[in-house]
């Protein structure tokens, strides 16, 4: 956004689309309307426009109706933990992210007006300009799953921004989040390591483990699963955001598996409960 740009922008709006979140499976048949709060709001250090200004950004959609007023208040309190922390989760989603606003804007200032003040070098001046963007949306829903995505972008100076693209898998019929410990046999781990690399190797068209770490994978972390995945109808994705397996350059990561490559350790029944297979 450019400097002359409004101060403050609240708008909540209404969405129309509506999700069926359960299937015959599930008593009922429950539907979840969802709601999303926007939020665009600039703030200048010393209140003054000719200062560096933080940018921040927020557009979360969470449930606004459902059959189910239990489901519809856990599935809210963890959309709200999993986009803005812990701490806001038992807020309504007006407070909730009317509280982060304020703990946002105070943290900024409370930072960089000291350091500000004794800044004599005016060429760093950008680096006092913040800027941080939360998007939060479902992202996959099939039968007794919902998966919700987070996108979240900073910059807070320096060389470049930090971004990440984040998951969080939930069994409406059951009323918690999906781990893999969930969807796999006992002692999956080494397993379910050495598919996720085969197919790494595979996207990346090379032959071995040695190939890969040539192109950076597995350089700032090693690889093993990760419980930021999500589902599409032929099998699951796992997702690993910069710096967690490969350095800053390579980005966002995505590895497809087939539901046929993990049939050795998957759990079945719990797969089959989800409609996944």
């Amino acid at each position: 956004m450019k400097k002359h740009y409004v101060s403050i922008i609240v708008i909540i709006i209404t969405s129309a689309f509506l999700f069926s979140s359960c299937s015959s499976k599930m008593s009922n048949k429950k539907r979840i309307a969802f709601d999303s709060i926007k939020i665009a709001r600039i703030e200048h250090l010393f209140g003054d426009k000719q200062k560096p200004y933080c940018n921040l950004i927020i557009n979360i959609a969470y449930p606004n109706l459902c059959d189910n007023a239990s489901l519809k208040d856990t599935l809210t309190k963890s959309i709200f933990a999993f986009c803005l922390g812990n701490g806001y989760s038992s807020l309504s989603p007006q407070n909730a992210i009317r509280k982060y606003i304020n703990d946002y804007l105070n943290n900024y200032r409370k930072e960089l007006e000291p350091n500000f003040k004794q800044e004599t070098d005016s060429s760093v001046y950008q680096w006092y300009n913040y800027y941080r963007s939360i998007i939060g949306k479902v992202k996959y829903q099939h039968n007794d799953l919902l998966t919700y995505a987070m996108k979240f972008n900073e910059y807070t100076g320096g060389a470049h921004n930090m971004y990440a693209t984040t998951y969080e898998n939930f069994d409406l019929k059951r009323m918690r989040i999906i781990k893999l410990a969930d969807l796999f046999k006992p002692n999956y781990q080494n397993e379910l390591t050495a598919i996720i690399v085969n197919q790494l190797m595979s996207n990346q068209k090379v032959h071995s483990a040695d190939e890969l770490a040539d192109k950076g994978y597995g350089a700032t972390g090693n690889i093993s699963p990760t419980e930021n995945f999500y589902f599409d109808n032929k099998g699951m994705i796992f997702v690993y955001n910069i710096y967690e397996i490969a350095p800053y350059n390579v980005g966002i990561i995505t590895v497809h598996v087939d539901f046929d490559k993990l049939k050795n350790i998957m759990e079945e029944k719990t797969f089959e409960s989800l409609g996944l297979i």
